[in-house]
């Protein structure tokens, strides 16, 4: 029988698992990960625990993995699943670098394999009828983008993504989202680029909280993206409470 594979089981094995499930038997999902407490966790969800990355790798029967770690993790096992046969579907951002991303497709182009990364922005609804308007002449000829995002502290002081040695990177981990939308809504590369952030305003992060960004593309048009990670809200209660709740209905789900 064939089977997926998910390596790290933290937020987002645990949604990618809830979505294969829709499709595909539980017991045909075979979760990796380091930590005994999440791999418990992956057992108590109903699936299949492998007991090391290498009989993992090694199993014919895999043919697909996801890789939902933490970043600096990335690099080494798209390379180990490359080299083992296995097609990817990679977390984003990619890699901590760029020579470490570029080094993922030269590594999926040498094993002629499957590699996808997680831009599931580009098939959200609300993201799809921008690039279709766009695409179909309703703006006409874009001179400007302007992304603002801006949203409570939802990770928590434990985090790896506040931490810089793991990765953690708000622009890499949650802005390149909004990096690549306007690269693929105007079908342009960037050319130029200038980014600062202000003192951070969350006691705990180690990572910047907050980005001012603005960037050139080769045709002329100019992009720019404002990040807080602190709104404020006029409701009584925790400022850095998790909003994601109050934004079930832009289309995105």
């Amino acid at each position: 029988m064939n089977s997926i594979a998910i390596l790290g089981y933290g937020g987002m094995g645990q949604k990618v698992l809830q979505a294969l499930a829709c499709d595909h038997p539980k017991d045909a999902i075979l979760v990796w990960d380091p930590d005994p407490v999440r791999r418990k966790q992956a057992e108590s969800d109903g699936a299949r625990i492998a007991s090391s990355l290498e009989t993992l790798l090694a199993n014919p029967d895999v043919r697909v993995a996801f890789i939902t770690s933490p970043n600096h993790t990335h690099f080494p096992l798209a390379q180990a699943c490359f080299r083992a046969g296995k097609a990817v579907f990679l977390e984003k951002p990619m890699a901590e670098t760029y020579t470490a991303s570029e080094q993922i497709v030269q590594e999926a182009e040498a094993a002629n394999a499957y590699l996808q990364v997680g831009f599931e922005l580009r098939y959200s609804r609300l993201y799809l009828w921008v690039k279709e308007a766009l695409a179909a002449g309703v703006l006409g000829a874009v001179a400007g983008i302007d992304c603002r995002y801006i949203c409570s502290e939802f990770h928590g002081k434990g985090s790896w993504r506040n931490d810089p040695a793991t990765g953690g990177s708000m622009f890499a981990e949650k802005l390149c989202h909004y990096i690549d939308l306007p690269r693929w809504w105007l079908q342009d590369e960037v050319a130029t680029v200038a980014s600062f952030s202000a003192p951070n305003v969350v006691p705990y992060f180690k990572v910047n909280d907050n980005y001012r960004a603005l960037y050139r593309f080769h045709k002329g048009a100019v992009a720019s993206i404002h990040f807080l990670m602190y709104p404020a809200e006029s409701f009584d209660g925790d400022p850095l409470q998790n909003t994601v709740s109050q934004q079930p209905d832009d289309g995105h789900e």
